[in-house]
């Protein structure tokens, strides 16, 4: 298998409910749609800088995560893919993002303070719905469009 195709598949560690602690190996490109859904004892979660995307629903109800980084490498960023991550209080992007899809945030209810990258373009519907503890986004002058609230 060559290197640009190795992948986290789709719900590969999904609702593994005892695990809690995720090294990905450096060389893993992609994470597929709900890989680690509804693993709800994550609290330290690494993604290194060989991922590239993140699927829809990929971390979907990880409520024990805390804070994560999406380093540089990352392009894309599915829907729904932090929903209910309801302990989530820190999130850093640092990757080159066009848009930030439907739901992405939605539901993490201890979510603080977001910082969106200069890269992105748009933002979809319902991105920070249910955040009651969001205090501060910082919204880059490049977004064009914001989808419902």
């Amino acid at each position: 298998m060559s290197q640009s195709k190795i992948e986290i598949g789709q719900n590969c560690f999904r609702g593994c409910k005892k695990t809690k602690n995720i090294k990905i190996p450096n060389g893993i490109r992609s994470i597929g749609d709900n890989a680690l859904r509804e693993c709800a004892s994550i609290t330290n979660l690494i993604i290194p800088s060989s991922v590239s995307s993140i699927g829809n629903h990929a971390f979907r109800e990880c409520s024990s995560l805390v804070e994560i980084t999406i380093p540089s490498s990352v392009k894309s960023l599915g829907y729904y893919a932090f929903f209910k991550c309801t302990s989530l209080k820190k999130i850093e992007i640092l990757g080159q993002i066009k848009s930030i899809d439907d739901s992405t945030f939605d539901g993490c209810e201890s979510l603080l303070e977001i910082n969106i990258p200069s890269s992105v373009e748009k933002i979809g519907n319902y991105v920070f719905n249910k955040c009651p503890q969001l205090k501060k986004v910082t919204i880059p002058e490049k977004v064009s469009e914001i989808g419902f609230c």
